[in-house]
């Protein structure tokens, strides 16, 4: 008996099974890979938008002229929602008379801009920005400088500013 030899094992079947597991196996890798790196992408202009938005928005806020009032705040209020947006319409005419018996101008600039959170539906951005501001009684002008956190929501595919606080 020690010299007799194990029938041979029939692999007939198995290799093309191997390869089809392989495949399958790779397939799923690749689309888990394409998964994430989509998801990322997503994110990151998701992140960018958001950015921008807020950026653009702290702009809108320290930049007025009393030649052109309707420009800047028609500008903040299309890109605003909610309780901000009625309270900043509320306010904008008594504002505005200010602005215009003054007869000032200020140029906002970010300096800074950065973000704390942001999830498909909501961010909060943090914006530094200095206003450089002339009226009829200072023409040689001042610089404020400005802290913000800008709270967005995402409403019919873009970012609009739900909330602003100015902060130390």
């Amino acid at each position: 008996m020690a010299g007799r030899m194990a029938p041979p094992v029939r692999t007939d079947g198995m290799l093309p099974a191997a390869l089809a597991v392989i495949c399958v196996a790779l397939a799923f890798v690749g689309i888990m890979f394409g998964v994430r790196v989509e998801r990322a992408e997503a994110d990151q202009a998701r992140r960018a938008a958001a950015l921008d938005t807020a950026k653009a928005a702290a702009v809108y806020l320290t930049t007025v002229d009393y030649r052109h009032l309707d420009q800047n705040s028609g500008r903040l209020l299309a890109m605003s929602v909610g309780q901000f947006k009625d309270s900043y319409a509320a306010r904008l005419k008594q504002v505005e008379t200010l602005i215009s018996s003054s007869r000032s101008s200020s140029q906002g600039t970010v300096l800074e801009a950065g973000i704390v959170s942001v999830s498909p539906k909501a961010a909060r951005v943090f914006v530094a920005a200095n206003s450089r501001t002339t009226s009829a009684t200072n023409l040689s002008g001042s610089i404020q400088h400005y802290r913000m956190q800008l709270d967005l929501q995402r409403a019919d595919g873009r970012w609009l500013v739900s909330d602003v606080a100015f902060v130390s």
